[in-house]
Formats: C-alpha cells, sequence, structure tokens
C-alpha cells in the first residue's frame, strides 16, 4: 500500500514538473526535454517500484568538508564596495572644491549579514589644515558619524 502511495505521489509531482518545464521551454528543444523527463520519470518510479534504498548514499557525503565559500564572497563584495565608495568620496568632495590625495575605505559584513563602513582615511595635501572640521561633518553625514578620519599633509 505505501508503494502505491509512493508512487502515485511521485507520478503527481512529475506530471506537474513535466506540464512546467514543457510549457516554459522553447519549441526547438522541446522534443530534447521530453526524452529527458520521460527518461527521468522511468528512473524515478522504477527506483520506487524496485524498492531502492538511497539512505546511504547521503551519508557517504556528510564526510566531505566543503570549503567555505561565503568568506570568498564576502572579500569581493567589501572589495567592489570599498572601491565604489572610494569613488563616491572622490566625487562629493570635488563638488565642494576639496582635492583629497588618497581615500582609503574599509567595511566589513557581519554574521547577521550587514554591511558596516569600519574605517575611512582620507588624506588632503597641504593648505586644507583650516578646514578640516567643515571636511569632517560633511563626511559625517555621508559616512555616519566617528567612522571618518582625515590627516592632512601640514601635520
Amino acid at each position: 500500500m505505501k508503494t502505491l502511495v509512493t508512487v502515485t505521489l511521485l507520478i503527481s509531482v512529475l506530471a506537474v514538473v513535466n506540464t512546467l518545464v514543457l510549457s516554459l521551454s522553447p519549441d526547438r528543444y522541446r522534443r530534447e526535454f521530453r526524452a529527458m523527463l520521460s527518461l527521468m520519470s522511468l528512473a524515478a518510479i522504477g527506483s520506487v517500484l524496485l524498492g531502492a534504498d538511497f539512505s546511504d548514499i547521503s551519508s557517504r557525503f556528510e564526510d566531505i568538508a566543503l570549503p567555505d565559500m561565503s568568506i570568498k564572497r564576502d572579500e569581493a563584495i567589501t572589495s567592489e564596495l570599498d572601491k565604489k565608495l572610494q569613488e563616491y568620496l572622490f566625487t562629493c568632495l570635488a563638488e565642494k572644491g576639496i582635492a583629497p590625495e588618497n581615500i582609503f575605505i574599509e567595511t566589513t559584513i557581519d554574521a547577521e549579514r550587514r554591511i558596516f563602513i569600519t574605517k575611512a582615511r582620507i588624506t588632503l595635501p597641504a593648505g586644507y589644515s583650516g578646514r578640516e572640521g567643515e571636511i569632517k561633518s560633511l563626511l559625517d553625514g555621508i559616512l555616519g558619524s566617528g567612522v571618518a578620519e582625515i590627516i592632512t599633509e601640514d601635520g
């Protein structure tokens, strides 16, 4: 009885998948998709009827250690974000008549997937020593307070 219920459920699911795939596939690939789905359906129904047990297959793969790709992904995201923020700050400061020599931005992604600007260091050439307060308030408005550090060549 359990096999009959399983086969009926499997046929129902395969019919829905078959209909969706064939309705969304382009006309020129319809024959190939139909053949592929037929073979998959035959294999799935045959494995249920023959009583195939695939439980040990999943246990074989439990011991395989996969590399943590999230670290590389986070590094790529923060690197790109740092570049875009540097470009944005150069543009914003240029609009106010400020030409920094260098801008360094550091962002991080925490465990809850939130992005933070942890450090911003702006190096200004000589002659901006009297405008640090104005520049600091401008940067605090853009980046948030307490993030930006301004370094001038004057000291």
